[in-house]
């Protein structure tokens, strides 16, 4: 899994002979991967990566399953139910609800964000329903870039 994420982040980062690609171009490879995804997945292929302390790993969002997986957060496998979605033009906005935790997956709720200027993704995670409502906060959440 690993090796293929690498690849695919090194697939999508070295421009073919030729071709200049920006962070612009790799933001609307993603988008169109959004666009050709079904209703619950923003994109397709192997997902995003994160980097940090608590954010370096993997989210992979299928039609029936979220993968994140931190080293110190691991959701693998899990299903969810998409508590709000919209889509305007080029930005992205989506909560999903974990209808079951293991152990090591210490959040409930994830909010993935994407705004078309932007070539980055932000996922925050709350541990309940009642804190996404409420809004960030470092007690009970976490923010991380994904690209």
């Amino acid at each position: 899994m690993k090796l293929t994420l690498c690849f695919l982040l090194l697939t999508l980062s070295v421009p073919l002979f030729g071709q200049d690609t920006t962070s612009q171009d790799l933001s609307k490879e993603l988008q169109q991967q959004m666009e050709h995804s079904t209703a619950s997945s923003p994109f397709k292929g192997d997902g995003l990566s994160g980097t940090g302390r608590a954010c370096s790993g993997y989210l992979r969002i299928t039609p029936e399953f979220i993968h994140w997986d931190t080293g110190i957060y691991i959701c693998r496998k899990v299903r969810y139910q998409v508590l709000a979605s919209e889509k305007k033009g080029e930005a992205f906005h989506r909560v999903y609800k974990l209808l079951h935790r293991p152990a090591k997956c210490l959040f409930g709720v994830l909010e993935l964000e994407h705004n078309a200027d932007d070539p980055i993704w932000t996922l925050t995670a709350y541990k309940t329903v009642a804190d996404w409502k409420k809004g960030y906060n470092p007690d009970t959440s976490v923010s991380c870039s994904l690209y």
